[in-house]
């Protein structure tokens, strides 16, 4: 069927949307189109030209969409009422192709009015759904706002610290040797170092499915050669000759007496005995019968002999003695229990104790390191438990276990202990130092 030039004049209009003649005026023209074609058509033709008002109508609809604020009830209500002046306008006596041309215009007229109702509401629907989504658009918008201002806050925050940081090693190249000095000193510990620490943790930290302290040993250690107790000894050290043979006296009492947490020893592995291989004759009775066959035994020669570090360490150095450093951290219960270092039953009377084998070239630098950065043992504490007794659980060091609800961390609480009136030292002892308690030996931490 060829396109009418009301159906044209509707497609301008929806190309020219939303601007344009009103849907009102537009109603109009296809109501007067509608007429013109009834007049001049038999009742078939009209029947055929119902299809082309239905177009028509669609378009009234779609132009309707795009112009929310038009009246499209009133045109409605005004089609309705033309189908009904038509339909009462029947008189007896009219023949039948004037009813079946005035039947067609209602039916026409009907469809558009029914179209453009639905087509209303179906506005009203899509209208509360753009509402809806613009809402959600919004918000969505806003988010990727606010991620990308985070992001490009949190860039600039890390070029900002990258920038700090040089400024800092610039400003301070002191710090930025210390760090140095402390990566350096920490990597020939875990290179030529055996180490155990003993310490209380839970079940799931410990390998025999117990709860309480332990012994962790580095697979490097040879436990068959040595045995713990080398912390002990340090703080045995601390007393004088004298104090040594004095009831009430010890280690721990010295310790408590100077309100100190933290202390560290270097000593030698004391010199073995040397011994020899000799041959045992045969023993007889009387009767010259063999009682015990002939044997041969180690005995003592008399001399000593120094332990050397592969003795000890696995794979360790053959010519070099071996040195063992030691390192406690204990709360001075003296203080309250407020200072306390718990375990992972909430109680205090938590303590680590950490022997390490080195060789004597190895512990002399890791010595002399110390006593100009005392906290460098717990940096050595730290990396050892991590890397080398616990790898499996190295959050431990700065975390709680799991589940807990209380500060069971295996680091000991340094920053309490600092911040103590009396806090803030590391007691170091030397190789060879004299018995006794030296006030030199204390030595203070510099905040790096």
């Amino acid at each position: 069927m060829p396109e009418t030039p009301i159906k044209k004049t509707l497609e301008g209009q929806i190309e020219q949307a939303p601007t344009g003649p009103s849907i009102t005026d537009l109603a109009q023209i296809a109501k007067f189109h509608i007429a013109q074609t009834l007049k001049l058509g038999t009742g078939k033709a009209a029947q055929k030209q119902a299809e082309e008002q239905k177009s028509i109508a669609r378009m009234l609809g779609e132009i309707a969409s795009t112009r929310r604020n038009e009246p499209i009830q009133k045109i409605i209500e005004k089609l309705r009422n033309k189908a009904e002046s038509i339909e009462n306008s029947f008189k007896p006596g009219i023949s039948t192709g004037t009813f079946d041309l005035l039947n067609a215009e209602i039916k026409s007229l009907t469809l558009t009015a029914d179209f453009l109702e639905k087509q209303a509401e179906t506005n009203i629907h899509h209208s509360k759904g753009f509402q809806a989504w613009h809402e959600t658009q919004i918000q969505a918008d806003a988010q990727k706002r606010a991620e990308r201002i985070q992001a490009k806050h949190a860039q600039e925050i890390a070029s900002s610290q990258t920038i700090s940081d040089h400024i800092r090693e610039k400003i301070s190249p002191e710090k930025n040797a210390i760090k140095k000095e402390r990566e350096r000193c920490i990597e020939m510990v875990l290179r030529d170092g055996g180490s155990r620490v003993f310490e209380s943790v839970e079940k799931a930290s410990r390998s025999d499915g117990h709860a309480g302290f332990q012994m962790f040993t580095d697979e490097k250690l040879n436990a068959s050669n040595t045995s713990m107790g080398y912390v002990a000894t340090t703080t045995y050290n601390l007393l004088n000759e004298k104090q040594k043979g004095t009831l009430g006296q010890s280690g721990k009492v010295t310790l408590e007496k100077n309100h100190q947490t933290e202390v560290v020893g270097f000593m030698y592995e004391p010199d073995q005995p040397e011994m020899r291989w000799v041959d045992v004759p045969d023993v007889k009775d009387i009767f010259r019968r063999i009682k015990k066959p002939a044997s041969r035994r180690q005995e003592p020669t008399g001399n000593k002999r120094r332990v050397t570090h592969d003795q000890i360490v696995i794979g360790g150095k053959t010519n070099e003695r071996v040195v063992w450093m030691t390192y406690l951290a204990e709360a001075d219960e003296s203080q309250g229990q407020e200072m306390g270092f718990l375990d992972y039953s909430g109680r205090t009377g938590q303590q680590l104790q950490m022997e390490i084998a080195l060789p004597e070239s190895t512990a002399r630098i890791i010595q002399d390191a110390c006593i100009k950065d005392p906290a460098l043992i717990r940096k050595i504490a730290e990396s050892v438990i991590k890397k080398k007794l616990l790898p499996n659980h190295p959050e431990r060091w700065d975390n709680p276990s799991k589940n807990s609800t209380i500060d069971d961390r295996l680091s000991p609480p340094y920053e309490k202990w600092d911040q103590a009136p009396t806090g803030g030292k590391i007691y170091i002892q030397p190789l060879g130092a004299e018995p006794g308690w030296h006030d030199e030996f204390n030595r203070k931490i510099e905040k790096k």
